[in-house]
């Protein structure tokens, strides 16, 4: 099971809403303009549109993005923006707070499009999610490539072992393998990633040699 981040900032939930709402967006149809469109009255700003859009017919749409559930007051407030900038008003959001929250964008005007349509768990967190695995992701690679640079021949000989290719390799190796090669530990997780990563290292062993 996917463990997805907990305490994500305000922030980052806001502008993983906004990109997600985004790919929603032009998936349907959509074209974006523009996003965090300041909205001014009289000289002075009373609101942001999130995202600015046109849909397939041209018409200017202000977009209200909730990273959680819609309620009353973002009902009113894309409803506000829309008005004085002359566009139609849609909210996407995870769903919508209660029945009254319907009701008022029914009787306003205001569309709504829901995350939870089509996502089974939370598509912010997970976007998020997504996002530090691919940054662990590199930052580990980058970390194996600098660890590589270390390697001596006895090091070799027990990877070619874990990696099968001299009899069956059993996870015992490992602590022989990191004795000679510390940084070399939190790659060697268990039997099959042990397996992995030393293949990995001897096919690149390889291609560096040829």
């Amino acid at each position: 099971m996917i463990e997805l981040p907990v305490n994500i900032s305000h922030s980052r939930r806001e502008k993983a809403s906004v990109k997600t709402a985004m790919k929603l967006l032009e998936n349907k149809g959509y074209t974006i303009e523009e996003t965090g469109v300041r909205v001014e009255r009289n000289g002075r700003e009373i609101g942001e549109i999130d995202i600015l859009a046109r849909d397939k017919e041209g018409n200017c749409i202000a977009v209200e993005v909730k990273s959680g559930y819609a309620d009353i007051s973002a009902v009113r407030q894309a409803y506000v923006n829309a008005k004085i900038t002359g566009c139609k008003p849609l909210i996407v959001a995870r769903s919508y707070a209660n029945k009254d929250v319907f009701e008022l964008a029914e009787e306003l005007g205001v569309e709504l499009q829901f995350l939870d349509d089509m996502f089974t768990v939370d598509p912010i967190e997970l976007k998020v999610f997504i996002d530090e695995s691919i940054d662990n992701l590199l930052t580990s690679i980058i970390a194996l490539e600098d660890c590589l640079t270390q390697l001596n021949p006895e090091s070799e000989f027990y990877l070619r072992l874990l990696a099968g290719e001299q009899g069956k390799g059993t996870y015992k190796y490992v602590e022989k393998l990191v004795e000679k090669q510390p940084c070399l530990e939190k790659y060697m997780k268990d039997k099959r990633s042990s397996s992995i990563i030393s293949r990995y290292i001897l096919r690149k062993m390889l291609r560096n040699v040829q």
